[in-house]
């Protein structure tokens, strides 16, 4: 039986990557192994946020097919979870008109998708009614301003990661932060660009006096 499987790895360089590519292909080849490689920049989060609550809202928001949800993880998770399910119908005997992307995009929109997410959470023993709603975020939060009126041309991954490890994540499963603001977006001064969130007052406080010297955005 072939059993489809996904892996994830961060790689800083372009050629890195491509070489890295070159090497899972190679391996798969010499044992038989169907494979499909995604090589893509990550410039910022596909979420809307960082910290294990906040994503997991990010992900109900989608599975919930709600309007705010973030439009950008959809399209990443369906390219994905296409390319999964192309290889899973490569090997099958029945055969299927459509893409895996497509077939994807239907189980999403049909609700399926939501209604097996319920499946793994009864099956781990959690909450399988669980909604977005339901998901609480640390008591103590602060909204971050722009400093100044421009465009947000960069975003700094490692800044946020640091950001977000004084805030408590990952072991503080309601700290975070929601990103308000994306690449390319016009922002006026003092519109709120991201909410930072933390279970403990003092963590908060640091990550504020941080955010001075770390910004994750940079905007012109």
């Amino acid at each position: 039986m072939d059993v489809p499987v996904g892996s994830t790895l961060k790689v800083k360089h372009f050629k890195d990557a491509e070489l890295i590519s070159q090497k899972f292909t190679m391996l798969a080849a010499k044992f038989g192994i169907k494979i499909s490689v995604d090589v893509n920049q990550i410039l910022e989060p596909a979420g809307h946020a960082v910290g294990p609550a906040l994503e997991a809202q990010d992900v109900l928001k989608v599975l919930q097919q709600r309007p705010d949800r973030p439009f950008v993880l959809e399209a990443k998770t369906l390219r994905l979870a296409g390319k999964l399910l192309d290889l899973c119908m490569a090997s099958s005997s029945k055969k299927n008109k459509e893409n895996g992307e497509e077939l994807a995009k239907e189980i999403l929109a049909s609700g399926k998708a939501l209604d097996k997410m319920r499946e793994i959470i009864k099956a781990q023993g959690g909450n399988c009614d669980v909604s977005f709603d339901d998901i609480k975020l640390g008591q103590y939060k602060y909204e971050v301003p722009s400093g100044h009126k421009g465009t947000v041309t960069f975003f700094n991954n490692q800044d946020l990661t640091v950001i977000a490890k004084i805030l408590g994540c990952p072991a503080d499963k309601q700290a975070g932060i929601y990103l308000e603001r994306r690449i390319d977006e016009r922002v006026d001064k003092n519109d709120i660009i991201c909410v930072l969130y933390s279970s403990d007052k003092w963590r908060l406080e640091e990550a504020k006096e941080t955010l001075k010297h770390v910004p994750i955005y940079k905007i012109e």
